[in-house]
């Protein structure tokens, strides 16, 4: 893992807060090595509101994004970790040193995610893709 000196962290925040503020209206959250989205999210026809804290650590780049509703069983085949967490991306898929930007990536795929999901519960079967 690649760490980032103080001015390159800078950047990345400012970078992360601006694609944040450009593209979405979800309250986000920062400190000093940290920033969290609040996506809650009912798209027209879903069964479901959708309620998933995206958490990104500067320092490393680490991403997580935990569904806080609605209250589903974990399982892999629908890519929902036991800890909670959705699982949005194979880590194989990238360098170790990827840092992904928050409001381009992240976002969209949790989006994305809530809609295999709905897709999911009509019809029994995981649509997207297979990262699990």
């Amino acid at each position: 893992m690649i760490r980032l000196s103080s001015s390159e962290l800078e950047v990345d925040r400012i970078y992360q807060l601006e694609r944040l503020n450009v593209r979405w209206n979800f309250p986000h959250y920062v400190d000093d090595n940290h920033i969290r989205v609040d996506v809650k999210y009912k798209q027209s026809g879903y069964l479901n509101s959708y309620d998933v804290r995206v958490g990104y650590r500067f320092s490393d780049g680490t991403v997580v994004a935990p569904l806080r509703s609605p209250n589903i069983a974990p399982s892999s085949v629908i890519h929902l970790n036991p800890n909670h967490t959705l699982c949005l991306f194979d880590p194989r898929d990238y360098p170790i040193n990827k840092r992904f930007v928050l409001a381009d990536e992240i976002i969209p795929w949790v989006l994305e995610w809530t809609f295999y999901y709905e897709m999911f519960l009509l019809t029994g079967v995981w649509r997207g893709s297979e990262a699990a």
